[in-house]
Formats: C-alpha cells, structure tokens, sequence
C-alpha cells in the first residue's frame, strides 16, 4: 500500500510538470571488449536514415537554445550535412572555437576599477590610460588597498603568459575579474620560446637551441647532472684503461646540511626519530597523519630553521615544522618526526601530542614499502603548441589525438572512423612494477540492513570498505602529499588493489617492430588501453629487448588495472619517430628541439612550450569571478598524482587549469578553455554556493568540469567536499586527447549540485560520471549528450557507481541509532538523485543511455529523451525509470550488447521501477532481465522486476522477453500490468513524443 501511494503521487507531481523523487541504482561493469563492427548484422530499423536525421535536427535545435559558442562545431558532429533541408551557413571560425556571447559585468557601485595591457606596466596606477601590465601586478595592487572594498578588474585585449600560477587567497575576495569590453584575453601557461632554427638533414625537420632552466624540472636537473658526472667517470676511466662499469641509476641518501643544535623547546630528528635515543617508540608508531598549517620559502638551512622555528613560535596551534631545501611547513601535530624521505629534517617539542579525537582509528601503518629505481622523472615541458595549435609528439604510430587520425575508435559507426593510430600489444613482459604495502579498512554499518530503507536484497556493497597504501620508496611522481588521511605524507586510499602495482612492460609484434632503431628508448611515452576498454594508461618506459619494451613506472591513471593482453598503444617521444609533419621532438640531454614544420614559416611561428599545469588557483577565497577569458597552453598532466577518490572505477588528477579550493561563491563564466594539458576547471573539496556557467570547454587532456571532494573513511560530515553548485550552459566536446577514463562532468564526493542546460559530445567514455553515490540530492535537468563511449567500452553517456556508503549529513533517515553509526545524527543512505528532462543519444561503444552501474541507488531516471540506448540496473535497489522515451535501445548499428528498454541483471535487488515509458524496438524483445527461466509469477519477483504502464512499440506488436514468448504470458506473470504493445509510429510521430517529454 505504501509503494502503491508513492507510484501515485509521483504520477501527480509529473502531471503539474514538477521533478519526481523516485530513487535508483547503480550497475555493474561487466567488460564488454566489443569487436570492432560498423554496420554489419544491422537491426533493420525503420525508415533509418530519416529517423536518425530527424533526432540531429532536433537535437542541433536543442542545442541553440543552450549555447552560443562554435555551433558549427554542434553541426558538424550531428553530420547534419548528410541531411536534407538543413541550413548549413552556420556560424564558423577558422580556429573552431568561438567565444561565448557574454557582456562583462559592469563595475557595482564603490567599486575599485584596475585595467590591465599588455603594454602596460606594473609601475602604473592601474587605470585606462596607464593599465598594469600582469595579472599578478593586479593581485599585488589590491592587496596593497587600504580598507577596501568590490574590485573590479579589467584585462585589455592581448595574449598574456604567466611567469607562476595567479595564487589567490582570503584577501583576495571580492574581486570580478572580466576581459574588457568582450575582447579577446587569452592566458597561457606556457614560455614563448626565442629560437634561432636552422635545417637538421634534408627530410625538412628543423632545430634549434633551447637552454631555457625553465623547462626542466629541479627532478630532470637532478637527474641529467647525474647522468653526466656517471658518464664523465666512465669517461675518465675508460682513458686511464680502466674497467668501465654499467651506469646504474642508484638512488643515495643527500647529507643533512644542519646546524649543530637545535632551537630551543624542539626535538630534532634526521631520517626517522627511531634513529634518535630521545624518541620514543610510541610517539612514532602512534603518529597520524600531519596537519598542516602553512608553509614558507627560505634560503640555507639555518635560513629555514630559523623562520620555521619563529613562524611556529608566532602560532599558538603549531607544534612541529620539517625543512627541506629551499622550504619549510608547520603543522599542528607533533609527530611529524617520523619522515619516510630522507631529504626532510623534522622538529618537534618533546614527548607525544595527543592525537585530536576521531571516531575510529586508523590501522597501524605496515613496514616502509622498499625502495625501488624508477629512472628517469617524467618531463616537465610535453607538448608544444606553434600558433595557437597543440603538436604532436614524435610517435608511433602516426596520428594526432586532436583529430580522428589520432582517435582509436572502439567501434567504427561512420565512414573513417578507425584505430589506425595504435597497435596491439601481444601480451606482458618482464615482472609486474613494484607493489606497496597497504591495510585493508572496513567499517561502519551495512546499509542494506537500515530499518527504513534497508532491504534482504541490498547488502552487497553496503559496508564501507577501503585499503590505503603507501607508494614504493623513490617513486618519482607520488612524493607529495596527498589530500586525505593517511600514515605517511603521500598515503592513499584505493577500493581495488594498489594502483603502484601494474604491468612491468609490453610484448611487441615483432614483424612491426624489425626496423626500430630507438637510441634512447627511455624518452618514450607509452599511451595504452585497458584491457576491458575502461580508460587508459600512461607508463615511461625504462628499457627495452627485441621485442619488449619494459616501464618505469605508471598505469595509476585508471584505478582498477589489469594485465596486457592485445590492448591498442603507441609510443611517444621518441626521436626516431620524428617521421611527418606537425611533430616534435625535446632532446633534453642536448638542448635542442626538432620540429617538422606543417606548411607554416618557424621564423614567422609562434612557439609555446606549456609548463604550467595550472593557471588559476582559488583558494579559501569567496565572491571571486572570471569572465570572459581564453585560458590555454597548459601542460599534459597524466605523470602527475592520479588518486582513487571512491568506490567507481575511475582515478582523477587533482588539478586543473582552473583550481577551486575551499572556497565559496565563486564564478567560471563565459570562458574559453581550449587545449589544456589535464582537466579544465576543478571544484576541489569545500567549495560551495559557486557557478561554472556558459564557458567553451575543448580539446582538454582530460576532464572538461571535476566536483572532487575529500572523506575521512566514511566519514562525510566534514565540510571537505564540493556542495550546492551549479554547472549551466557549457558547451562541452572534443575531450580526452590524453586521458580516456574521463567525461565533460565527473563528480567524486560531492552533493547537491546542479546540472542544468550542458550540451556535451565527443569524448572517450562517459558524458557524465558520478563515482559514487555519497550524499546525493544531485539534480540532472535539460542537458545534451551525444557521441560519448567513442574510444572505450561497457559503458553508457551517463554512468555512475555506488560501492561504498557515507555517513554524511545530506542523507535521509535510515533508521541506524547513533550508537551505530560512532555516535553521529548522520545518514548512511543518501538523498535521491534526478536525471529528468535530458536529450541523451546512444552511440559507438555505448551500450545503455544510462548505466546506473555496480551499486547504484536512488535514482530517478524520469521524462528522458533516450535514443539508441535504456536505462540499466546492476547490484543495486531502489531505482525508477520512467515517464521516458527509449528509442530503438541496442541496435547494433548505433550501440553495443544488445541491451534494450530495461536492463535488469540483477537477480534480486528490490525496488526497480519501469513504468510509463514509450520504448521502441525492432524486434519486440523490451527488456534485458535474468534471474528467472520460467514465465510464472512465482519466478519473476514483483520487488525486483516492477514493470507498468509502459506504451511498447514493435512491428507487427510483437513481443518477447526470456521464456515469456508473448505479450499476455508476461502480463499474465504479473509484469506489465496497465502495459500495451502498439505498432510502431512514423519518425515524426516518435520525435513529437520526444519533444513533448523533455518539454520542448
């Protein structure tokens, strides 16, 4: 009676056109490695080409109505020119992107107004006539304002180059930073290189000098200085007749230059406090993770001694510092002492602080990981952008991410679109890359066993469960902290196993590989697929055999693994593959730089060399806005920190070329990203009541939009994560030229946000991601998704997971006392999601529309315009698909796996509605369920299988479903009751139902 109450009033609320509260769940991943197939064994669909130009018609005009920028681009990957009747002269830019029509806000009243030119100066007053020259003058001028109030910033047109990241903190609120007047302000994060080219060879490859320190890392400093003191020793020994020995890259331990005694009050500790008498064991082994409280640059260490020791001495919550050359940190707990890097002195006051109270202790932490050689540090300066236009990097074999030459399609569903780019491995080589020590972490109750919302069917993926890890000693790229809590500075969580432990190198089909002839195969970048088409990974390799090449380190770029089997990869960075137009190549050793001009003059070029990875960073700021600017040129992000947030299948860098941090009302309008490195704008933890709204987001290196919040366990009632955000009117595509586990909106531990009016296209796995359910109440209202899933696989436009339950403060009552939940009023089951009012068109690899996979719950999927794919539930409950309406889900030629209207694989998760939807098939075959082999009631679980009210269309009314042969045996085993099977509608009656439902 209660779910029967429920059913009605949702049917009342959709009725006065309001969002309906029903909940749903997410599915599993079950690795659907797809053949590679265009059209072949088609589904005959009606009238097929009309339809499909019909919905792209339909879908072009949606988009209008929601962005202003490059709709050319929208046109032209909707192939709206094989379509008749369709205007063609719409707006076009040589460079494809246009910038989104917006006007600068205009100075409130009281208002400081700054201006800024590239032919300004910093010594300037800041107004129109004399502007300041950068935007970090800008920054110091308001900071210098004496009891100030609203600044409004204006940059005049110019291409301006960023020496550092423009930083901004608490005193800088309440600032609108906006391009005048609509011109065109574009911020780059690169070096404009001066060079001096002169031909290398007669093939048309150039070179020139390039010397800049800037370009490398204090890493690859490090690393090329010792390289050539190893082989100036060998030199020296081969002439004096001696026996030169193989160069090995052993990493030492560098002296601690300090001074002889430490500050007074202070411990000093060298290496690890077990190495000093005074320490005791317990103050070591019981040490938790430090919290810290600010940080500093200083000169010699007594220089950094002596500022650290007074900056601590001046707060009253600092209780240890460490030094490490050229900087030093404060941290409020004493226990810092216990340092796994070498290169960090420590001081804390003596005897054991007591741990700040937590409601459940971590684990102690294993034995330090051992150390292991991984070569040569990844390159700071990795791509190269000559007139605006990112390069390509010398590599096999040929293609350019940035256009279809250099996409692997996983299925091809238009003519020239392949997988010509890549090559398939044949296996494994060499042993598995060093693993790391973890403790497994389980706690908490089991939601599927809440009193209110619980259910006999619910438990698998109810218990929070985790394993956090340290990475191996030495490993070049994870030696820094890490968000999050931990034993050790750079610990990290992880759902699956650890993400250090990966495969140890590639087989090479040896017929292709006869001719190579790399010198150093160590430059080479290896790009490679998952095995089961769930992203990508990056790995710098280390050496090679015959027919092997074996990696440094890498794959952490995805957070699953898997081993090698005849995954598709190319290589990158390598000389000898300096073979065509448009590519580059960095010989750090030398200094020089190759290039193969692609039509262009170099001396009449603009060359860029990208060292930034982030542009702007706010954080613990609040009323800061952008408006109107390009941001570009930053540099490729995939050997930086990836970290595993939650329970989903994906692993995020966090970072972006725009960085959010703990901060509130902040405002991303009418911005251009085009061609980063790494994500383009990121809302990273307490970042709340702020807006990413009418921007251009394209051709990135990974995420176009990341919400990444941070959890203590499962612990979600701190204020660490993104909440009451708003995302509108972006206009999304072209995404992934690097990272293929990444979607134009991935959200990781946050809540509340809106998703509203996104036009989103062309990427290599999902439109949208959700990695977990956390605290939900997330609202998805009138987007367009198309041609997503184009270079994975198993996989839908939008996807989400829900492994692992949160405690948060967002959540609805779930009957739990607070003695279960350690002594917390918070809920363990999260608020409903809505996904309603969405235009989503299936296509290539994907196989559902939505893919509410491994756990997913309460969701409502209701009053969707589906096309080419359903809705799925997989190991999980309470979910409701309804009031949609499903186009011709599972066809082969517009989708992968044969799954149609409803995908229900569950067996026996309860609450799964499917009502009231119009669906389309071919072949009459509505659902795709398992769990039952015969067509009775008794077989078919009416709390699992909840099917009603659906309006089914098939030729010839048809139907089929299992054992369930037609329709009245199916109705008659208690499934589709109220249901009708009709025959199928012209293309123009199905797209008037599609507009009606989304509310066109």
């Amino acid at each position: 009676e209660e779910r029967r109450t429920s059913r009605n009033m949702t049917q009342l609320m959709l009725s006065w056109g309001l969002i309906l509260a029903v909940q749903a769940c997410l599915v599993a991943c079950q690795p659907f490695t797809t053949a590679r197939s265009g059209t072949s064994g088609a589904d005959p669909v009606p009238d097929m080409d009309t339809l499909e130009c019909q919905v792209h018609k339909y879908a072009y005009d949606f988009a209008t109505k929601r962005v202003t920028s490059n709709l050319a681009s929208v046109h032209d990957a909707l192939r709206l020119w094989n379509c008749t009747g369709v205007i063609d002269d719409v707006p076009r830019r040589p460079s494809d992107v246009s910038r989104p029509s917006i006007v600068a806000p205009r100075p409130q009243a009281g208002d400081s107004v700054l201006y800024i030119a590239t032919s300004g100066s910093d010594s300037n007053p800041g107004t129109i006539g004399k502007p300041l020259k950068t935007f970090s003058g800008a920054v110091k001028a308001i900071r210098a304002m004496a009891q100030r109030g609203h600044v409004s910033v204006y940059a005049r047109e110019g291409k301006y180059f960023l020496n550092s990241t423009l930083e901004l903190g608490a005193q800088d609120s309440h600032v609108t930073w906006s391009a005048y007047n609509n011109e065109i302000v574009t911020i780059s994060g690169g070096i404009k290189l001066d060079l001096s080219w002169k031909p290398f060879g007669t093939s048309g490859i150039m070179m020139a000098n390039v010397n800049d320190p800037r370009l490398l890392s204090a890493q690859e400093r490090a690393y090329l200085a010792k390289q050539r003191r190893t082989t100036a020793r060998q030199s020296r020994k081969a002439r004096k007749g001696q026996q030169v020995q193989p160069i090995q890259d052993v990493q030492h331990k560098q002296p601690h230059d300090s001074p002889p005694d430490p500050p007074a009050g202070f411990l000093r500790y060298l290496d690890s406090c077990m190495g000093d008498p005074t320490c005791s064991s317990s103050h070591c082994n019981c040490a938790d993770a430090p919290v810290q409280l600010s940080h500093g640059g200083c000169d010699s260490p007594q220089d950094c001694e002596t500022k650290a020791h007074t900056a601590c001495l001046a707060n009253h919550l600092c209780k240890s510092f460490a030094i490490m050359r050229g900087s030093y940190e404060l941290f409020s707990l004493n226990n810092w002492s216990h340092v796994p890097n070498s290169d960090w002195t420590s001081y804390a006051m003596p005897g054991p602080a007591p741990p700040p109270p937590a409601p459940a202790p971590f684990p102690p932490p294993p034995p330090p990981s051992p150390t292991h050689d991984f070569g040569a540090p990844p390159a700071l300066w990795n791509t190269l952008h000559v007139n605006g236009d990112r390069m390509v990097r010398a590599r096999y074999p040929n293609g350019n991410p940035n256009d279809n030459s250099g996409i692997c399609f996983s299925k091809d569903q238009y003519p020239g679109e392949a997988c010509y780019s890549y090559v398939s491995a044949k296996g494994s080589a060499g042993p598995s890359l060093p693993s790391s020590r973890g403790q497994k972490i389980t706690m908490g109750p089991n939601r599927g066993a809440s009193p209110t919302k619980g259910c006999d069917q619910c438990k698998t993926y109810g218990s929070f469960q985790y394993t956090i890890y340290d990475p191996p000693q030495g490993h070049p790229v994870y030696n820094k902290p890490m968000p999050g809590i931990g034993w050790n500075n750079n610990s990290l969580y992880s759902f699956w196993g650890s993400p250090f432990s990966r495969p140890g190198g590639v087989k090479i089909d040896t017929e292709a590989w006869s001719k190579k002839l790399w010198k150093d195969p160590t430059t080479a970048v290896v790009h490679m697929f998952h095995s089961g088409l769930w992203g990508n990974w990056q790995y710098k390799v280390a050496g090679w055999g015959s027919n092997e090449l074996y990696f440094g380190y890498g794959g952490f770029q995805e957070a699953r693994g898997s081993g090698i089997g005849n995954n598709r990869w190319y290589a990158e960075n390598v000389f000898e593959e300096l073979d065509t137009p448009g590519e580059w190549f960095h010989d750090a050793k030398a200094g020089v730089l190759y290039y193969w001009p692609n039509g262009t003059s170099v001396d009449d070029s603009e060359f860029v060399a990208p060292v930034l990875s982030k542009l702007v960073v706010v954080d613990g700021a609040e009323d800061v806005s952008f408006h109107g600017f390009e941001f570009t040129e930053t540099r490729a992000t995939f050997f930086e920190q990836y970290e595993v947030p939650s329970g989903g299948d994906w692993s995020i860098h966090r970072g972006a070329a725009f960085f959010v941090q703990d901060s509130s009302t902040v405002v991303v309008d009418g911005c251009v990203f085009n061609q980063t490195g790494g994500n383009a704008v990121m809302f990273s933890n307490n970042v709340f009541n702020s807006t990413i709204s009418n921007n251009e987001i394209t051709l990135t290196g990974d995420s176009a939009i990341a919400l990444l919040g941070t959890a203590d366990r499962i612990f979600g009632t701190n204020k660490t994560f993104p909440n009451q955000n708003v995302i509108r009117n972006n206009h999304m595509h072209d995404i992934g030229t690097y990272g293929k586990q990444i979607s134009c909106i991935f959200q990781g531990l946050a809540a509340n946000t809106t998703v509203q009016d996104n036009v989103c296209y062309n990427g290599p796995r999902a439109g949208f991601n959700w990695n977990d359910g956390f605290a939900g109440a997330n609202l998805l209202q009138g987007n367009l998704i198309f041609n997503a899933v184009r270079e994975t696989g198993d996989h839908g436009p939008f996807n989400s997971w829900d492994r692992q339950p949160y405690l948060t403060d967002n959540g609805v009552d779930d009957g739990f006392k607070p003695s279960d939940k350690f002594g917390l009023d918070a809920a363990i089951i999260k608020a409903n999601d809505f996904i309603t009012k969405n235009f989503i068109i299936n296509g290539y690899n994907g196989v559902w529309t939505i893919d509410h996979d491994d756990g997913s719950q309460f969701f409502n999927d209701t009053g969707n315009f589906m096309v080419w794919g359903g809705c799925k539930n997989y190991l999980g409950n309470s979910k409701s698909c309804d009031h949609n309406v499903i186009v011709y889900p599972g066809i082969s030629q517009r989708s992968a796996g044969n799954r149609r209207c409803q995908t229900d694989d569950n067996k026996v998760y309860a609450n799964q509605y499917h009502d009231s939807n119009h669906c389309f098939t071919v072949h009459g075959d509505f659902y795709t369920m398992s769990g039952f082999d015969r067509c009775v009631e008794s077989e078919i679980d009416p709390k699992v299988y909840e099917t009603f009210n659906n309006t089914l269309y098939s030729p010839q009314k048809s139907f089929s479903n299992g054992p369930c042969s037609s329709f009245p045996a199916w109705q008659g085993a208690g499934q589709d009751r109220g249901s009708t099977v009709q025959p199928t509608p012209d293309v123009d009656t199905i797209i008037s139902l599609g507009k009606q439902t989304i509310g066109e």
